[in-house]
């Protein structure tokens, strides 16, 4: 709607005051009638009306086009440049050397900047009541939660349930980094191989293995973790068979 404020005014109250229902007019004292020409005014909205209405048309193609642009770039767009923050060592010796903490729900040493700490410690304690940690196979040396917490040693033994909450951990931290500019996340989360082996293993869904007294092992992993910032690898550019959620059923 045209602004009916000072200095403008509606074409249809310009359109009544002028009397644009006849182009003619009769002069009885002539006896002839003529073709008056438009005013000059209305030449001046017709012109007008024109103009803004191309304008309005390149406009919508421009919006289209800049559109089809943007989707385009969303769905092919590179992923930026990835920095490498460093690792921790081979060892929990060479972790504590480097300034590394420890995360239980990750068995794992890391980087300060990929440790989230409260979401691990909100993991931890909201099942660890229902959880023995084992320094042997068959559940009879217990470790306690202060030693596990140190994360020196190579391995422990706990229940299956465990297990089901270090993937969920993993999924909720991954969570919480989609859609940051830049992702701040470990080469461990990053890894596809190791999240469909989380979501294969849950959709076994293994009664057994879930109340089994030692029947998750853990094993600090020899190879260190790497803190990477840096947008994450597409699902589209990982190996087809992962894709189809093909993964291994235990933790290699």
């Amino acid at each position: 709607m045209a602004p009916t404020g000072p200095g403008y005014t509606r074409v249809e109250e310009n359109l009544a005051k002028h009397g644009t229902g006849s182009k003619s007019e009769e002069f009885d004292d002539v006896g002839y009638s003529y073709r008056r020409p438009d005013p000059a005014w209305t030449k001046v909205v017709t012109g007008n009306a024109l103009a803004i209405l191309l304008s309005l048309c390149a406009l919508i193609l421009a919006l289209v086009a800049s559109f089809g642009i943007y989707e385009r770039h969303a769905k092919f767009e590179v992923p930026s440049e990835r920095i490498n923050l460093g690792t921790c060592g081979r060892n929990w010796q060479e972790a504590e050397a480097n300034g590394c903490v420890y995360d239980v729900m990750m068995t794992a040493w890391l980087k300060p900047q990929c440790y989230d700490k409260e979401l691990s410690d909100s993991f931890f304690y909201r099942d660890s009541a229902n959880w023995t940690f084992y320094r042997d196979p068959e559940g009879k040396d217990v470790m306690p939660h202060e030693e596990l917490f140190q994360g020196r040693y190579e391995e422990y033994w706990v229940q299956g349930t465990y297990h089901f909450s270090h993937c969920s951990y993993i999924w909720a931290k991954q969570l919480r980094q989609m859609g940051k500019k830049p992702m701040t996340l470990d080469s461990k989360f990053r890894n596809w191989y190791h999240t469909l082996h989380c979501a294969n293993m849950l959709a076994e869904a293994n009664v057994t293995y879930i109340g089994g007294r030692a029947s998750s092992h853990a094993k600090l992993g020899t190879n260190s973790i790497d803190c990477i910032v840096g947008d994450w690898m597409t699902f589209e550019s990982i190996p087809a068979e992962l894709q189809r959620g093909a993964g291994p059923s235990k933790e290699e």
